[in-house]
């Protein structure tokens, strides 16, 4: 993720993240075929006429290179993002915008002994009528990320800005990441943001479901750390209170 702290430590000043790179390019309203989807989703929401915006449909797929730097050489693997998914889609029936994307990391290079840890991504975000402008940052309501990692497994990430307002982070089937003096093949971390309490759930060896020896029948396994109830977390913490996310 390229993360670099701030001096303190407290916070990060800067990420190298496709996902939220995308977002930031939409919100900044730099490029035309974004804003041209943005403005379809606004008029298809005043008339009342369900439309979509589809780069697959478009037969277009979205690229960026980084060449800073570079020297006249080519790019590496990593300084060349692609997304071969943009959609937006508006539902007037359910006074609702929908948005996702797409990110596929190219293969890394042989030499290179530590790529970038994203291998491919899947974005969607619920927005409200109300509040989407053709212009600027919307926050959704909801968002949704899954992503594949190179070295640490399956990854979710669940945010809620209504309501219960709140993240949650899992891996799945991952291995490196040492909690509290274990290294869990499973990983879930609660992030309340009313509260600033941020606890962290993990298991080691535990299937999601367990079966009934006598009925044969399945449920959620306690131990998973998926399943895991408040007061059975490996770590608990207070955290720094945000007043606006994104």
């Amino acid at each position: 993720m390229g993360l670099t702290p701030s001096n303190d430590g407290t916070r990060y000043t800067s990420a190298r993240n496709p996902m939220d790179f995308l977002q930031h390019v939409i919100s900044s309203n730099q490029v035309d075929s974004f804003n041209r989807g943005r403005r379809l989703m606004r008029d298809s929401m005043n008339s009342g006429d369900p439309a979509t915006y589809n780069t697959p449909d478009k037969n277009a797929q979205i690229h960026f290179t980084e060449t800073g730097g570079n020297n006249g050489t080519e790019p590496e693997p990593d300084q060349i993002w692609v997304y071969p998914l943009l959609d937006w889609t508006s539902n007037p029936q359910l006074n609702k915008i929908f948005r996702s994307f797409q990110f596929i990391a190219r293969a890394p290079d042989q030499n290179d002994s530590s790529p970038s840890e994203i291998a491919s991504a899947f974005w969607s975000g619920r927005f409200a009528n109300e509040s989407f402008s053709v212009s600027g940052y919307n926050r959704p309501e909801f968002a949704s990320l899954s992503f594949t990692g190179r070295s640490l497994g399956h990854g979710e990430l669940f945010q809620e800005f209504i309501r219960n307002k709140s993240d949650m982070l899992t891996f799945l089937d991952t291995s490196g990441i040492t909690v509290d003096g274990q290294e869990p093949d499973c990983i879930r971390v609660r992030v309340d943001y009313e509260a600033a309490e941020v606890r962290v759930f993990t298991s080691s060896g535990e299937d999601p479901t367990i079966e009934d020896d006598e009925t044969g029948e399945t449920s959620p396994n306690p131990a998973h750390c998926g399943n895991q109830q408040n007061g059975s977390e490996a770590i608990f913490y207070q955290s720094v209170t945000i007043d606006e996310r994104q």
